[in-house]
């Protein structure tokens, strides 16, 4: 995940508990409707609890995020959709821009700011879900080969994050199931808490 012009970003509830840290992405910037901390009150920044109902006023402007994925289109015709109806979170739409296709996907915006852990839980399977999503659409030739990790890449980091699901999201990482998908360059190391002797023989091993 590139790390340039990116925010850390901690909100105050209502009750002054401190939630976060976020990671906010480049393109919310502080003078687009976008950024919770556009919204201010006599001077002070607002908490996310408020900016959340704030979002839920403005129905004439709804501000779901659209990004749109270069170099990833198949067999595939202007104005085709590939949602799925049970998926309220993302969806996706191929569009012409010049002489190419372009991936436009869309995110609601009802989940994106929330804290409350059962909203991020849900995004959080919705993604999984769009993710299975585009990996069909890659086996039917409808993502040239290579595009449904360009696809995914380009999403998460799109999305602002907290610090414990940037790993989730960009590499599927399942602490339960001790899962992680592992991409060329990465590298992985193990490491043991307080116990150097048993890592003595352990190395860092380049994928």
């Amino acid at each position: 995940m590139p790390h340039d012009d990116y925010e850390v970003i901690m909100f105050s509830t209502a009750d002054r508990k401190q939630f976060g840290p976020f990671l906010f992405p480049p393109y919310i910037k502080d003078n687009t409707p976008l950024h919770p901390l556009n919204f201010t009150k006599d001077g002070r920044k607002l908490s996310l609890e408020t900016v959340e109902a704030q979002y839920q006023k403005r129905q004439e402007n709804p501000n779901n995020l659209i990004l749109y994925i270069r170099d990833i289109a198949g067999d595939v015709t202007d104005g085709d959709k590939e949602s799925d109806e049970n998926n309220k979170d993302f969806s996706l739409t191929w569009v012409k821009k010049g002489k190419d296709l372009i991936a436009q996907v869309e995110v609601q915006k009802e989940r994106i700011f929330s804290y409350e852990a059962e909203k991020r839980q849900a995004l959080k399977e919705s993604f999984d879900s769009f993710c299975l999503t585009l990996e069909k659409l890659e086996h039917n030739k409808r993502l040239r080969p290579g595009g449904l990790r360009l696809a995914i890449n380009r999403i998460a980091s799109s999305l602002p994050l907290l610090f414990s699901e940037i790993l989730p999201y960009m590499y599927s990482f399942n602490r339960e199931s001790r899962y992680i998908n592992l991409v060329p360059g990465m590298r992985l190391a193990v490491h043991y808490n307080g116990n150097a002797k048993s890592c003595q023989n352990l190395k860092q091993n380049k994928i």
